[in-house]
């Protein structure tokens, strides 16, 4: 019951990082965690650790990682998203992509290597018939892709649109192998989102062609 889960020790619904959080100076969580426990109990165990939230997905007014949430924690806050930035009184910082340094990001792909022109990956977000739609325009055109859409949890697909989804995420191991063996990443950013994503830094770091539909890559 609801007030069972609230008196409970929540440190059993967290992993392995539970047993080494306090050997750490600085700790960045992104935005998908589950409330304001988390950072209590991080506080708690490592009171002098530096804690950054940081939004990798548009504000949801209300959702769980709503930043009034964490009011009154002692916690930084900062977004990729410019118009959140502004709307919740939060820091704003340029999107981060940590593979840049990799090293196949500086490999050459023979043209033999290839399997597809253009490439997408992501949650549905609202963008399952958009992205459909283009799948098949591409088709259309002799352009192959590969557009590998994950459903949204407890929501019913049926028909064309469950075929047309995955139902977890693949390993970002695999997206890179996808990456390489594509000419182009497509970009769909979901409805009123305002900072790069993912997709542009792949496409810099692999020397991909970007297809966007992004107004403000124009600026």
């Amino acid at each position: 019951c609801k007030e069972h889960l609230n008196n409970a020790d929540m440190r059993s619904w967290y992993g392995d990082w539970k047993l080494y959080i306090k050997e750490f100076d600085t700790v960045m969580i992104a935005d998908a965690i589950r409330g304001r426990d988390v950072i209590e109990f991080i506080r708690r165990v490592n009171p002098n650790a530096r804690i950054i939230i940081y939004y990798l997905n548009s504000v949801l007014d209300n959702g769980r990682n709503s930043p009034d949430k964490y009011n009154g924690l002692s916690c930084e806050l900062y977004t990729f998203d410019k118009k959140n930035a502004r709307e919740y009184n939060i820091e704003f910082r340029h999107f981060f992509y940590r593979y840049m340094n990799r090293k196949e990001c500086k490999i050459e792909v023979a043209d033999d290597s290839i399997m597809q022109d253009v490439f997408f990956v992501g949650s549905d977000k609202g963008r399952l018939n958009e992205l459909m739609a283009l799948a098949a325009k591409l088709e259309a055109l002799g352009i192959t892709s590969r557009v590998l859409v994950e459903r949204t949890r407890h929501k019913f697909y049926w028909g064309a649109k469950r075929q047309a989804t995955i139902s977890r995420a693949i390993p970002y191991e695999d997206v890179i192998k996808n990456i390489r063996q594509s000419k182009a990443i497509l970009d769909i950013v979901q409805k009123g989102q305002h900072g790069l994503t993912w997709r542009p830094m792949e496409a810099m770091c692999f020397r991909k062609k970007l297809i966007t539909n992004d107004p403000e890559m124009e600026s």
